[in-house]
């Protein structure tokens, strides 16, 4: 043994290893000044006042905006966590997930082997993991390839029987007892020498005099750790939606995980041992928004994003650790007002739109991202079991369209700690480059109203005067400007195609987002939302040829386009086509009766948006029906009175008087054959009649003037060649307020859903409205919680008569209500509650003849459960 191995006990970082019940190193490594400096900055607050999370939260609670570091977190400066080392400075180790750590060492000691043969041939390392408890501590590995066995007592068997002894705790706080040396106490260790609340194992080594078993001295060690437990808000039945015995502050309930969620969540919260912080943080429960850290665990549950590493208390500043757990999920803490929340990457739904109107002061958008600054090539570096747990780099995550759309490669390296898995690094390394070309800085002064918008939201801006014409971002900062009741967003666009992509569900990487109007997009209609087929139409008793046009409502703000051709094999695409009508993007059925019967057609389909047309979608050819009279012979025979109006209804004001509008009634009589209006030797007469006032018949023209009760009918007649025809002719009045003209109905619930609706008869050919609205309350919070809802109301109509199939108008997304429990007493809650609101209407065309109308709102909640559900939903007639 060298001369260095021989001489008096070498202690490192041990003065306070004494049966405390708190550990060797307590009190080390907390968030503050000591922490990054005297003279350091976070987030712009001078680190001489700051002495924890909760001091961030404080000092951000004006500003109400995102702080996060300028830049990525810089990573431990631990050290190897693999290193077998000693390094007095270095703090607590603190182990994350299973990862190899080698151990700092505490302590040092060079002593006698009562069975050996030289001179202080023993020397035993005491050596901290973790701070613990942690979940397991698994072999001893020497030299990175050879895993050493023990007996329970902690004797080496094997290779190294007779020269190597280990012992081990989990960190349990208190310990009872400490770790004890194989031959008895060493000089400055005995039995009251705990490390209690700190993972550690007491390693010895006898080096044999013919230096068989340590040629090259103490060899590499390390063990593999599976580390702290951690508050898991799902599992905890005092949160809502939670289920189980996790609870914030008392770590006997915690549970093993190694997601990123948790361990933000406790890291921030603090590691506590007998009342005395270890490690993390020190914020209060109440100032840790669990509600966006909860949905941002089930993003990295679904998908596969784990966190695993070590880090020191004193080496590494405790709000980089933050950073450093986040950055594991691709996401990003931030505060807002006095509480810690996280951004993180994932789909998202827009909550709201902002407008013009809604802007009141100078909006400033950058145009692009700086060729400079934007990556089109990212190099991740983890540690990974199959390099020894190393920090490797791994192969370069590049996308060819930016490469060539920047002129050439533009790389950066990227370093993620706590990350120890290649498919997860290169996924964060993806996520990282298509962020960083998003448009940042977006700053849009709003009115006072769109204070409920917080950081991390997803909107909508509509502002074309700034070329951001439906672009979503998310909100990075928020402002309130106490003067003018004004509050200041900074945005970052948000591209939702990159998600896919990122994750590897999609080759296509989406465009570099710019402020270049984008076009309008031309291209076809699906052959998926449209069909068309020939049709007959019935109609009180006569049938007429048709084309009917079926598809899905579309969520574009455009018009639709009908029209039509005769179809002929080979034709040009753009000849010969006979327009029909443009039509609201909530039409789902289009009927065509200006067509010839038993003819075949081609449908064209286009939309219109903003004054533009796509390009035509073209449906058939398709054969249409045939005519059919009443009382007569089948095919294109036919008995029909075409009036002047859709429908005899004479529109009365409540006391039955006609309004100024109704002159009178009349049509004409019409019989068909072999196609043609029949006008020689056809002979027309009036038949039973019942309450209709002053009817006169001038050859095939009749007129009335109205009605005598509220219901009235009469019979017209034709007989033509021996052939007799008859047809009954309808005529009601509809007073105001009447069934007819407006229903409503009210709905109102106490769970996630509710569903309210009426039904009335509605005259044909008319153009009804559906309107519907919903106020809800999000379910009240547990103690220190905060609990929102975002509504969903969508719209639906049927025809109750002939029992037909429910028909979707459209469903429109609300804003978010939310709930503040500000007390931390469970049995008073102190609930501030801001409610949500969703409003909804759309418009179809009435059914032929009149037909009783059935009309439906379902409200649901989209995410979160909804509470307190109060709705109205109304039919009337437009037009």
């Amino acid at each position: 043994m060298a001369k260095a191995l021989r001489t008096a006990a070498f202690v490192v970082g041990a003065a306070a290893l004494v049966a405390t019940g708190v550990g060797a190193l307590a009190g080390a490594g907390a968030l503050g000044a000591a922490a990054v400096g005297a003279t350091g900055t976070v987030a712009g607050i001078s680190t001489a006042s700051i002495a924890s999370f909760g001091a961030i939260a404080g000092a951000a609670s004006g500003a109400l905006s995102l702080v996060t570091a300028a830049t990525a977190p810089r990573g431990t400066v631990g050290g190897n966590a693999t290193s077998f080392k000693i390094d007095k400075e270095a703090g607590i180790p603190v182990v994350f997930g299973r990862t190899s750590v080698g151990g700092n060492v505490v302590h040092r000691q060079v002593s006698e082997n009562p069975t050996g043969k030289m001179k202080n041939q023993l020397e035993s390392w005491v050596t901290v993991l973790s701070l613990g408890p942690v979940k397991s501590v698994g072999p001893l590995v020497v030299d990175k390839t050879t895993t050493v066995s023990f007996t329970p007592g902690g004797v080496a068997t094997g290779f190294y029987a007779g020269n190597m002894w280990l012992q081990t705790q989990l960190g349990a706080c208190p310990e009872p007892a400490a770790l004890q040396p194989p031959f008895g106490p060493i000089p400055g260790w005995s039995a009251s020498s705990k490390l209690s609340g700190l993972a550690a194992d007491f390693w010895s080594l006898d080096f044999d005099s013919k230096g068989i078993k340590y040629p090259n001295g103490v060899p590499q060690r390390g063990r593999v750790v599976e580390g702290m437990f951690v508050y898991d808000a799902r599992q905890d039945s005092t949160y809502p939606g939670g289920s189980g015995s996790c609870r914030l502050g008392d770590e006997t309930s915690y549970v093993y995980s190694e997601n990123p969620g948790p361990h933000a969540v406790t890291w921030a919260y603090g590691r506590y041992q007998n009342g005395v912080r270890m490690a993390g943080g020190e914020m209060r429960a109440s100032g840790i928004d669990l509600q966006p850290f909860v949905e941002w665990s089930n993003v990295c549950d679904a998908n596969g994003w784990k966190v695993g590493g070590q880090v020191y208390t004193d080496s590494d500043d405790a709000y980089d650790i933050l950073k450093m757990i986040c950055q594991a999920g691709s996401a990003e803490p931030l505060t807002i007002g006095a509480q810690l929340s996280v951004v993180y990457s994932a789909p998202r739904v827009s909550i709201g739109t902002l407008t013009s109107a809604d802007v009141c002061g100078d909006l400033d958008v950058p145009a692009a991202v700086s060729k400079r600054l934007r990556r089109n090539t990212i190099v991740p570096k983890v540690r990974l079991e199959s390099h020894g747990w190393e920090m490797v780099p791994l192969e370069p995550v590049s996308v060819t369209d930016y490469v060539t759309l920047d002129g050439g490669r533009r790389s950066k390296e990227i370093t993620y700690p706590l990350v120890q898995d290649a498919d997860q690094g290169a996924m964060l390394a993806m996520y990282d480059m298509l962020n960083a070309r998003e448009l940042d800085g977006i700053i849009v002064p709003a009115k006072a109203y769109a204070l409920g918008y917080r950081p991390g939201d997803c909107l909508t801006l509509d502002m074309p005067e700034a070329n951001l014409i439906g672009r979503e971002v998310i909100v990075r900062e928020r402002e309130i400007d106490v003067g003018t009741m004004g509050v200041t967003f900074t945005c970052r666009t948000e591209d939702r195609a990159k998600h896919d992509y990122a994750l590897g569900k999609t080759g296509t990487p989406p465009p570099t987002p710019d402020l270049s109007n984008p076009g309008i997009d031309r291209t076809a209609p699906s052959a998926n939302d449209w069909s068309a087929v020939g049709a007959r139409l019935m109609a009180n008793g006569v049938a007429i040829p048709a084309l009917v046009v079926i598809g899905s409502p579309i969520s574009l703000t455009a018009d639709e386009v009908f029209d039509y051709r005769p179809f002929i094999a080979g034709a040009a695409p753009d000849v010969n086509w006979l327009g029909s009508s443009f039509e609201p993007a909530t039409l789902t059925r289009k009927e065509i009766t200006s067509v010839t019967s038993d003819t075949q057609y081609e449908v064209g389909v286009r939309y219109r948006i903003r004054g533009a047309l796509s390009e035509r979608l073209i449906l058939g050819p398709v054969t249409t029906g045939e005519y059919e009279g009443v009382k007569g012979e089948d095919g294109t025979d036919g008995f029909i009175a075409d009036s002047d109006v859709p429908v005899f209804v004479i529109e009365s004001y409540s006391n039955g008087t006609p309004k100024p509008s109704w002159t009178g009634g009349t049509g004409v009589i019409r019989l068909t054959k072999g196609g043609g209006a029949v006008t020689d030797g056809v002979t027309y007469s009036i038949g039973v009649q019942e309450n209709i006032a002053s009817l006169t018949l001038d050859g095939a023209r009749f007129n009335f003037a109205g009605l005598t009760a509220d219901a009235g009918s009469f019979v017209v007649n034709a007989i033509y060649q021996g052939v007799a025809y008859s047809r009954v002719i309808t005529v009601k009045r509809v007073r105001d307020g009447s069934a007819a003209f407006r229903s409503a109905a009210n709905f109102s619930g106490e769970s996630n859903t509710a569903s309210g609706g009426g039904n009335t008869t509605v005259p044909q050919g008319r153009t009804v409205t559906v309107a519907g609205s919903a106020t809800y309350y999000a379910p009240q919070p547990g103690a220190n919680h905060t609990t929102t809802a975002v509504g969903v109301l969508t719209l639906y109509w049927r025809n109750a008569t002939d029992n037909g199939p429910l028909n979707y108008l459209g469903e429109v997304q609300g804003s978010t209500a939310r709930s503040v429990n500000s007390s931390s007493n469970p049995s008073e809650p102190e609930v501030d509650a801001s409610p949500g609101q969703v409003a909804a209407s759309f418009t179809f065309t009435s059914p032929s003849p009149d037909k009783q109308i059935e009309y439906r709102a379902d409200f649901r909640s989209s995410g979160a459960p909804a509470a307190s559900i109060n709705g109205i939903v109304a039919l009337e007639l437009t037009s």
